[in-house]
C-alpha cells in the first residue's frame, strides 16, 4: 500500500512540472507582448484657457481602459499632452476623439478642444 501512495505521489510530482513550466512561460510571453504593446506620444491641444481645462482632459483620457497615463507638458491656449496607453486595448483615434468630445471648463455644451495637427 505504501508502494502505491509513494508511486501515485511521484507520478503526480512529475506531471505537475511540465504544466507549471508551460504556464510560467505563457506569464512571461504575456508580459513580453504587453510591455511592447505600451506606447508613447505627445498631442497638442488647442482651445485650452485654464488649468481645470488640464485637469479635465487629462482625467477623461485616463478613464479609457487600456491609457496608463496622461500628462500636460507644455501648458498654455495650445497644450503638450503626453500620452502612454497599451495600442492593443485602446486605439490612438479614440484617444483624439475623448480629447475633442470632453466639454468646456466655461460652457459644458460646447467642445472648445482640437487636436493640433
Amino acid at each position: 500500500m505504501k508502494y502505491l501512495l509513494i508511486t501515485g505521489a511521484l507520478f503526480s510530482a512529475l506531471m505537475l512540472q511540465p504544466i507549471q513550466a508551460q504556464e510560467k512561460n505563457n506569464s512571461l510571453n504575456q508580459s513580453q507582448t504587453t510591455k511592447q504593446s505600451v506606447v508613447e506620444i505627445q498631442t497638442k491641444v488647442k482651445g485650452i484657457t485654464c488649468k481645470n481645462d488640464v485637469s479635465t482632459l487629462a482625467t477623461n483620457v485616463e478613464k479609457l481602459h487600456g491609457v496608463i497615463s496622461c500628462t500636460a507638458k507644455k501648458l498654455g491656449p495650445t497644450t503638450t499632452f503626453t500620452i502612454k496607453y497599451n495600442e492593443t486595448l485602446v486605439r490612438k483615434e479614440r484617444i483624439f476623439k475623448t480629447l475633442e468630445n470632453t466639454p468646456g471648463c466655461k460652457n459644458p455644451e460646447e467642445r472648445p478642444y482640437q487636436i493640433k495637427h
